[in-house]
């Protein structure tokens, strides 16, 4: 009833202003054609092509299977950055796009090639939890699949991660 109430009130806003208006305009300046704002057409226009900031990437895909969906997209990660870093990312992107916005916090240790995954619920109690909605039976699997398959990427060489624990609330997650 308010949508309807306030596209009403921005109608006869809008007819109202039209109506008052006075449509005698003696100078209209819209648009500055002074020879600084606007670009000669002889004028030779040089293209700069040198980045600023040369950086150099790698393309990482991030998977989610959910039921029989198979969802692809692709990260850009910086190659210099440090392995938590790369998997801070990779976790925060999935975490944004397909869980929400849950926390997961990530540790790592590199001499054992072994990621340490914390699924931490907020604070407040909202409408989406890691335990309610992420998992519950009917979830669990594919939550837990489609973390592991990230960090782990199978198929990049810049990630050497071999084994992936991960926690909920501290405590470690076995599927039984």
């Amino acid at each position: 009833m308010n949508k309807i109430a306030v596209s009403f009130l921005i109608i006869a806003t809008t007819l109202l202003s039209t109506a008052c208006m006075d449509y005698k305009v003696d100078k209209v300046e819209l648009v500055d054609s002074r020879d600084s704002a606007v670009v000669k057409k002889g004028e030779d226009i040089k293209e700069e092509t040198d980045t600023i900031n040369p950086k150099k990437t790698a393309k990482i895909p991030i998977e989610i299977v959910s039921k029989d969906e198979k969802i692809v997209k692709y990260l850009q990660i910086d190659e210099e950055s440090t392995l938590k870093d790369k998997l801070q990312l990779i976790l925060d992107t999935l975490s944004h796009e397909y869980f929400n916005g849950l926390d997961m916090e990530v540790e790592v240790q590199e001499k054992d090639s072994l990621v340490k995954i914390n699924l931490v619920e907020p604070d407040e109690k909202g409408r989406v939890s890691w335990k309610e909605d992420y998992l519950n039976e009917q979830n669990i699997i594919y939550t837990i699949n489609n973390i592991i398959k990230n960090v782990i990427q199978e198929d990049d060489n810049s990630i050497w991660v071999e084994e992936v624990e991960i926690y909920y609330n501290g405590e470690l997650i076995e599927l039984t």
